[in-house]
């Protein structure tokens, strides 16, 4: 094994010492091994050591811990620390006021250094004092100014960043898009953490802010435009008609003022409903959501065409004028996402049957049945690609019989579909190449209507990928997907040539 080589200012530690220190000469006589003259840093005491008495290198985070915390700098009480606190989603940032030394002078590592001493120190106590376990990172950001803390599911990390301190919070028990790194990396950390560690993050941050405007000169940074709303509206905070009335008076609005301005709340194109009557400010209203389920709540101006519409003591949302109604709307029993329920249902129809459960798609299927009184299929089109390799088939099967075999069968689907005027249909020819060993490279059918000519239906491109009408919309693309998987069919049976 080759001998470590330790060279003049690397800094080292010394077997059986906890101390740092650092090669001052390297010390070669000829045929006697070779010594190295040594400092420790904190009492600056000099000593001649063999190469068998250092223990190992000494890390640039334990350089900069020894150095700057532990061996050299006392509390220095002629810096105060002075700044503001800022609380923001799931995280806080204690902004210290920025010193006026230059870059990487001894003055600036000095101020650092007491930072670290007198405020991240003051910070940790505290964790420690709160039931957190408090680590060194060992990710990235290693060195003695980043911590790692944890009190059951709730995690922490806490590192001077800049002329500050950062405290980030987050939780891996509902992350639901970046469970990986402990969550860390998921947004909207606030409104994902569950209820118990939501109360135990804040419990932490008032201690925090509380500690920090005790011992230092801090203000809180309680600027409503900056907070998240997620931080403000809910149980432990104010109530949505508190929220709107707070941005109203942010923005200097009072109701004399809607009142007065003909050009917002008074202008017909911002204030009259969908039903054609004049919206209130304060009135109970009616309005259909993005899943088209009917709710309730009462509607405040905002601005423009947009209204406030609180739903709750803590919910609320913002909508439209021209999709709120003054009066329940005459068809509200009627399912307004009854499309998108025949599609779901139509879809989970066909994932049974690729899977082998029939019990289940029979099942599905009479409720289909019942509930529609409609035929076909409502699938994807990344369901169709699917069903092609589920079945069996690749493109070394297909011929160009086969392929005119889907060409007539597309044909027959379009015309009876009726879509575009009864005019849909397949394009007379049929692009085919054909691979060295007879089977299908790539091939395309063409569809025309009253309107246009020539625009894809189905095609395999070489790379692999089914193509379906990549131009149309669900209605037009059906009867295609139809009869793709008709012919799909077809060819696992090996009724077609």
């Amino acid at each position: 094994m080759s001998q470590i080589i330790y060279r003049k200012d690397d800094h080292i530690l010394k077997t059986g010492s906890n101390s740092i220190y650092c090669i001052e000469k390297v010390i070669n006589s000829g045929k006697k091994a070779t010594k190295y003259r040594i400092s420790n840093l904190r009492t600056k005491s000099e000593t001649s050591i063999p190469a068998s008495a250092i223990e190992r290198k000494a890390s640039y985070g334990e350089v900069i811990l020894k150095r700057r915390v532990l061996d050299v700098d006392a509390v220095d009480t002629s810096i105060k620390f002075s700044g503001e606190v800022q609380f923001s989603d799931a995280s806080m940032y204690i902004r210290v006021g920025h010193p006026d030394f230059k870059h990487w002078s001894k003055e600036l590592a000095h101020w650092r250094s007491q930072l670290h001493i007198q405020v991240l120190n003051l910070v940790l106590k505290e964790l420690d004092t709160l039931g957190y376990s408090i680590q060194q990172q060992a990710d990235i950001f290693d060195g003695p100014d980043s911590k790692y803390c944890r009190k059951g599911d709730l995690r922490l990390d806490v590192k001077i960043q800049g002329c500050g301190i950062h405290l980030e919070f987050y939780q891996n028990v509902n992350a639901p898009n970046r469970p990986d790194h402990g969550g860390k990396y998921e947004f909207h950390q606030h409104k994902l953490m569950p209820y118990l560690i939501l109360l135990e993050m804040k419990r932490t941050r008032n201690r925090i802010r509380k500690l920090i405007q005790d011992n230092f000169d801090f203000t809180f940074n309680d600027d409503f435009k900056r907070k998240n709303r997620f931080d403000l509206v809910g149980p432990e905070g104010i109530t949505a008609y508190e929220w709107i009335q707070e941005d109203y008076k942010q923005d200097g609005i009072t109701l004399e003022k809607l009142q007065a301005d003909p050009h917002g709340y008074n202008s017909p194109y911002n204030n009259e409903s969908a039903d054609k009557k004049r919206l209130i400010h304060g009135q109970d209203v009616w309005f259909y959501d993005r899943k088209e389920r009917l709710n309730i709540g009462k509607a405040y101006y905002r601005s423009n065409s947009m209204w406030w519409v609180v739903t709750g003591k803590y919910a609320y949302t913002v909508v439209s004028n021209h999709r709120l109604y003054t009066e329940k709307p005459h068809d509200v029993r009627l399912k307004g996402n009854k499309k998108i329920r025949k599609e779901r249902i139509s879809q989970a129809i066909f994932d049974a049957k690729n899977k082998g459960n029939l019990l289940l798609a029979e099942k599905l299927q009479r409720l289909f049945d019942t509930e529609f009184n409609e035929t076909g299929l409502f699938i994807t089109r990344e369901q169709a690609r699917n069903y092609f390799a589920h079945v069996g088939l690749s493109y070394g099967q297909i011929t160009l019989t086969k392929i005119k075999a889907l060409h007539s069968i597309l044909d027959k689907r379009l015309k009876a579909s009726g879509i575009f005027d009864k005019s849909l249909r397949c394009h007379k020819d049929i692009e085919f190449q054909f691979t060295e060993d007879g089977g299908m490279a790539h091939a395309s059918i063409k569809c025309s209507a009253n309107y246009f000519t020539g625009r894809q239906a189905v095609q395999f491109d070489e790379n692999g990928f089914i193509g379906f009408a990549g131009w149309s919309d669900e209605h037009a693309v059906k009867p295609m997907l139809e009869a793709f998987v008709e012919w799909c069919d077809l060819m696992k049976s090996g009724v077609a040539a």
